[in-house]
């Protein structure tokens, strides 16, 4: 076993002078707070993290929970490596925010979806996505700030040569030697060959040779072989960490395109989005987005539907399970997918790249002592500071103010939504109250999804059709539930009276 070093006084100062040692302490603070939180993906979206956590566009916390993204990224995840994982994570985080981005995506998706055996020499490329880059550069801070010698840095460090032979080695490979992003990966593994040819002195695995294995030992206890190489290495990786991140990207890039590939095969039908911009206000207008055929990627057997705002936002009614919420996830997921991955599940979507925020999910806050409603208030007055920005913006909202009484709830809802209304904005919004449909004028128009009550339960057909719900199947559904005459008697007799 080879001996350690303590590493001398003021040893890691030049350590911590790094870069990237600032943002160590927040990274660790949210590894903590994504481990507390329910439905998150430790780990895979610490590159995301790292690289922009509230850049422009990016998808929120609510939005990214609301529309369940954690599974649909499970669903889309093909990638073979944690690196392609990340990359896959990071895109669908931060969807493009103009088109020439979103056709750089669709494009590098292309040249490999027309080429299997390429995707097929990316994903056996060795050791390439075995590791986590950003990852590694943190543990080296942290393990050289916590650990007690050198020797626990080393294998993160020599970890590096297998990214950087594998990136050299994907450039060789004939039928990737067109592709532009494989040839600057190549050539950046290049420009890093000395730090790879360093890293691998770093690290002396015993063998069965016992005289080379003490010999070793000794020349480390004598020269600091391994302490000494790791002092050149760092200074490498302080000169070179934005090429090194480069590598991380543009290696995660092919993996993640490889699996958007993959994807694009498995779905039943999809598309790229297209442009269709319409000004107002000198903006653009997200009620001239249409969407045709639109279906949820997380479902069997979705039944598709189209999104045809002409103009204005849709106020969504039905009872419950008739597929109000599905079809507002459908949509904000089709808006994220055809943006961050240029694969819509659609047969068709035109329109403004918009930025898309939600409220569905919504729980009160014992532990801060804030009611269900403070929850709700608090969010929506959020959104209401977005929408009085330049949009376009997609608002998917479900059940407005459900923790106040109807009257207060409906003139809330009134106030909110007339306001939403405006400036380019689309809003999809879900609700029981129909009364909102009269009250919210010209800019809005009604859309529902029924269910049809029969002898042998409820059928559901999950189309959305124009118009107001009107029919009082809620109660007819009670009816055939059971419920004494007496008592549904009186509720249509106070129905037929409203």
């Amino acid at each position: 076993m080879s001996p350690t070093h303590s590493p001398p006084r003021g040893f890691l100062s030049p350590i911590r002078a790094l870069p990237i040692v600032r943002s160590v302490l927040a990274a660790l603070r949210a590894r903590r707070e994504l481990r507390a939180l329910p439905g998150q993906i430790d780990d895979i979206d610490l590159y995301a993290r790292l690289r922009s956590p509230a850049a422009p566009g990016s998808l929120d916390e609510r939005t990214w929970r609301d529309l369940d993204m954690d599974a649909v990224f499970a669903r889309i995840d093909r990638a073979s490596s944690g690196v392609g994982q990340q990359v896959l994570y990071d895109l669908l985080r931060h969807p493009a925010r103009d088109w020439t981005e979103l056709a750089e995506r669709d494009a590098g998706v292309r040249r490999l979806a027309e080429r299997p055996a390429a995707r097929q020499a990316i994903a056996e490329a060795p050791r390439l996505f075995l590791l986590l880059l950003p990852i590694v550069a943190i543990n080296i801070v942290v393990q050289g700030y916590y650990g007690p010698n050198v020797q626990h840095l080393l294998p993160p460090l020599a970890a590096l040569r297998g990214l950087l032979a594998a990136g050299r080695r994907l450039g060789e490979v004939p039928l990737l030697a067109e592709d532009p992003a494989v040839g600057e990966l190549a050539t950046r593994c290049r420009s890093l060959r000395w730090l790879g040819r360093l890293t691998s002195s770093l690290v002396h695995e015993a063998g069965g040779n016992e005289l080379a294995d003490t010999l070793m030992a000794y020349a480390n206890l004598l020269f600091l072989l391994d302490v000494n190489a790791f002092v050149f290495s760092i200074e490498l990786i302080r000169r070179n960490r934005q090429a090194m991140v480069a590598v991380f990207e543009q290696a995660g890039r092919l993996d993640a395109f490889c699996a958007v590939a993959e994807l694009r095969e498995d779905l039943p039908f999809w598309c790229v989005p297209e442009a269709s911009a319409a000004p107002t206000d000198g903006g653009l207008d997200a009620t001239q987005l249409l969407g045709e055929g639109v279906y949820h990627p997380l479902l069997a057997d979705a039944v598709p539907n189209d999104l045809r705002p002409e103009g204005r936002s849709l106020l969504i009614t039905g009872s419950n399970m008739a597929g109000k919420t599905t079809y507002l996830r459908a949509m904000g997921v089709a808006a994220v997918l055809g943006q961050a991955l240029a694969t819509c599940p659609a047969r068709a979507w035109r329109g403004p790249l918009v930025e898309v925020r939600t409220f569905i999910d919504r729980q009160d806050d014992l532990l801060e002592g804030r009611s269900y409603f403070m929850v709700e208030a608090e969010v929506m007055g959020g959104l209401l500071s977005a929408a009085a920005e330049r949009g376009p913006h997609l608002f998917i909202l479900d059940e407005l103010f459900r923790g106040t009484n109807t009257r207060e709830r409906i003139a809330a809802s009134a106030g909110v939504l007339a306001f939403m209304g405006h400036g380019g904005h689309l809003c999809l919004v879900a609700t029981h109250d129909v009364e909102l449909a009269e009250l919210l004028g010209e800019r809005w128009t009604a859309w529902h999804f029924r269910e049809e009550v029969e002898e042998a339960g409820v059928r559901f057909d999950y189309s959305i059709r124009p118009g107001v719900s009107s029919a009082p199947n809620a109660l007819r559904i009670l009816s055939r539930t059971g419920y004494p005459e007496a008592v549904m008697a009186r509720a249509f007799e106070i129905y037929e009276a409203r």
